[in-house]
């Protein structure tokens, strides 16, 4: 494999996918058909990816040695010794600052955004990850601002109800991911670079799940208030798919979580899995119906 093609393979393309979710702002924000707000978010997509990767690149240099002996990340391109460090740090920079520029073409509100975003991955790389409880808040925080990305693009306001469920379903996922490390590791172990140990796994659950159910209540909330502007939702009883396939998809990932199945990451793991995939074409129709798009 060539050391380009290495490159690509570190900067983790698959995982861009989770950048996808800027385009919720066009569907939550009732801007589907306006092609200047698609333009924007997809301008938000590649900024975050490009800031996703520099982040992933000093990541994998700074972890470069406990990764060697990992089960999984042993194979990645910098542990392996596929692809030098100097090259990934020199790429790193370029990557973030194509990222800010990407995301100033758009507006400035995905500008700010992205600096944000790049400013707590770097964060979350250098000294949160290995901070108990406040890694979680960062990964947590970063799929917020995704969101928020994704609203600044589409030109609306982002409202409480959609920050108050962003933050209990994003710490839930984060939550998640230590629950499967923790499921992982032995019985007297310590996580690997992180500040957990298997007797955190009872306070991480309670928590992961409790945030679970507040997700899950929020929308029911959400749909009984009303909370959503009937305009955008003319059929607003498809709504309650909206609580009910969020339910189904964050047990699932707790089930697999709790087995220590997910692989490191909850967001890969879904678009693996078919419960978790049935669950979100449960929300894509759901959304559909209410909407009148269908």
């Amino acid at each position: 494999m060539t050391p380009f093609l290495n490159l690509v393979e570190a900067m983790r393309p698959a995982h861009w996918s989770k950048n996808l979710l800027v385009f919720a702002g066009l569907f939550l924000g009732g801007r589907m058909a306006d092609g200047a707000a698609w333009s924007n978010a997809t301008l938000a997509f590649v900024a975050l990816s490009f800031a996703a990767s520099a982040g992933y690149l000093v990541n994998d240099v700074r972890d470069a040695a406990s990764d060697a002996s990992h089960a999984l990340k042993r194979s990645r391109p910098i542990p392996s010794g596929r692809l030098s460090r100097r090259t990934a740090l020199a790429a790193a920079p370029i990557l973030a600052l194509a990222s800010l520029i990407v995301a100033a073409s758009a507006n400035g509100g995905v500008l700010v955004v992205t600096a944000a975003y790049l400013a707590l991955t770097f964060a979350y790389t250098l000294v949160l990850k290995r901070l108990r409880w406040a890694d979680v808040a960062a990964l947590g925080a970063l799929f917020t601002l995704r969101v928020l990305a994704g609203t600044a693009a589409a030109g609306v306001v982002a409202s409480p109800w959609l920050i108050a469920f962003s933050v209990a379903f994003f710490l839930s996922l984060a939550l998640s991911k230590r629950a499967d490390e923790l499921a992982a590791a032995r019985a007297d172990a310590r996580v690997p670079g992180r500040a957990y140990a298997a007797s955190d796994m009872a306070t991480v659950r309670a928590a992961g799940l409790a945030l679970l159910a507040a997700a899950t209540a929020l929308l029911a909330i959400y749909v009984v208030e009303p909370g959503y502007d009937p305009a955008h939702y003319p059929h607003g009883v498809w709504l309650w798919g909206f609580p009910v396939f969020v339910a189904v998809f964050l047990s699932r990932v707790w089930a697999l979580a709790l087995k220590g199945h997910l692989q490191g990451d909850a967001a890969i793991a879904a678009w693996r899995d078919p419960v978790t995939l049935a669950a979100g074409a449960g929300l894509a129709l759901s959304f559909a119906r209410a909407t009148g798009l269908i």
